[in-house]
């Protein structure tokens, strides 16, 4: 068996290389993100992007002449002031779902944790490729619907009565408006508001008032800064960026001073990619924390792949070393074997010719009985005829 040992070590050399070879080209992302669902059995599931809805919440105040001498009838109206605030809030970018694809590896051992909130924004992902090549080696030696809501309730606000036939009373009225921010790159936003004011006297008069405003980008806004990625196929998670831009409210009626506000916002057109990479020889992990589809923060456990490759030369000899001593002992022990084997054999012969010597006196003593039991016979026949003739011979004298 001494003699297969140059072509078992040159064959177990040659499997070692090209195992080798096929997982260091084998080096890839773990997972993928694309607008179409190309590869339906790998789906982990279906993401959104995050995009930015700014709330403006308006306050508009609207005196209301009325005519007492003509039964209450409203004679002008006039927008008075406006008072905005501006808020935001996260939503799922509806138009733009990303798939997201497992791209398998049969040398690793591969674990994948994503959380999806019910809004179809990422809340966490945890990506773990052990690449098990060297293990392998050493053996041949795993919607929501975004519904813009517009609230108004109308406040009325006590007034004073004049002894005169025209008076005014003041009105305040507020509603929210939702925006997109996405819309707010395409265009300047005319927003309509039309308020239907009545008079105090009766309720069946009543007036329509303009309480729209206008949303523009101010001269100073980095809302045309693009960084778009296509995202057909992109190799990894998607994530939107921050950007900062200042918005100049302008109410419709002349007079009203603009408001301007510096907000932070979502960008959709600029993303950037975060790469979820496997280690050739090493365990790789990657775990994210991510709140409403953004990447908050990002631990890598990124070990040496060239420690894991140096290893492998020195193992995989110290495995081959082994083998002519396992072989010896195997032949040792076989020999071993055939020994116990041989005294065994002769153990047995030796009882079995006992028992052949033991057959064979049984068979020469059964022969000699037999011997005596016929000489035996004979006698007695010999004495009964002797006595036959005594008892004849009396017989016959008297």
């Amino acid at each position: 068996m001494l003699d297969y040992i140059p072509e078992i070590i040159t064959s177990l050399l040659i499997i070692v290389l090209l195992l080798t070879l096929i997982n260091i080209l084998w080096t890839r992302d773990l997972v993928t993100s694309s607008k179409k669902n190309n590869l339906k059995n790998n789906t982990l599931g279906i993401y959104y992007l995050p995009k930015t809805i700014f709330v403006f919440s308006v306050k508009t105040t609207v005196l209301i002449e009325i005519d007492d001498d003509n039964n209450g009838e409203i004679t002008s109206t006039k927008v008075s002031s406006q008072d905005f605030k501006v808020s935001q809030k996260i939503v799922s970018d509806l138009s733009h779902p990303l798939f997201l694809s497992y791209n398998n590896n049969p040398f690793a051992d591969e674990e994948i944790k994503l959380k999806i909130n019910d809004k179809g924004l990422l809340e966490s992902f945890k990506g773990v490729s052990e690449n098990k090549i060297t293990d392998i080696i050493f053996s041949l030696t795993g919607f929501e619907n975004e519904i813009l809501s517009a609230k108004g309730n109308f406040l009325e606000l006590s007034f004073k009565r004049k002894a005169k036939p025209i008076r005014i009373i003041e009105r305040t009225y507020e509603k929210e408006f939702n925006i997109d921010s996405t819309d707010l790159l395409k265009t300047d936003q005319l927003i309509k508001w039309e308020i239907k004011v009545f008079s105090d006297k009766d309720i069946d008069i009543s007036k329509k008032v303009d309480a729209g405003f206008s949303i523009k980008k101010a001269p100073t806004s980095n809302l045309d800064n693009v960084g778009r990625i296509n995202l057909e196929k992109v190799n990894g998670l998607v994530f939107r960026l921050y950007d900062e831009a200042k918005i100049e409210v302008i109410g419709n009626t002349i007079g009203l001073s603009s408001n301007i506000f510096e907000l932070s916002y979502i960008n959709p057109n600029s993303s950037y990619t975060v790469k979820i990479r496997t280690t050739p020889f090493a365990k790789r992990v990657h775990d994210l924390i991510i709140k409403n589809g953004q990447l908050m923060e990002h631990s890598l456990n990124n070990p040496s792949s060239i420690v894991g490759f140096a290893s492998i030369p020195i193992k995989v000899g110290k495995s081959l070393m082994s083998i002519p001593a396992q072989l010896i002992n195997i032949q040792i022990s076989n020999r071993k074997k055939s020994h116990e084997l041989s005294k065994l054999d002769l153990k047995n012969k030796k009882e079995l010719l006992d028992a052949e010597k033991e057959l064979l006196n049984s068979k020469n003593e059964l022969s000699q009985t037999r011997i005596y039991l016929n000489e035996f016979r004979n006698d007695a026949k010999v004495e009964i005829d002797r006595l036959d003739q005594i008892i004849r011979e009396l017989k016959s004298r008297n």
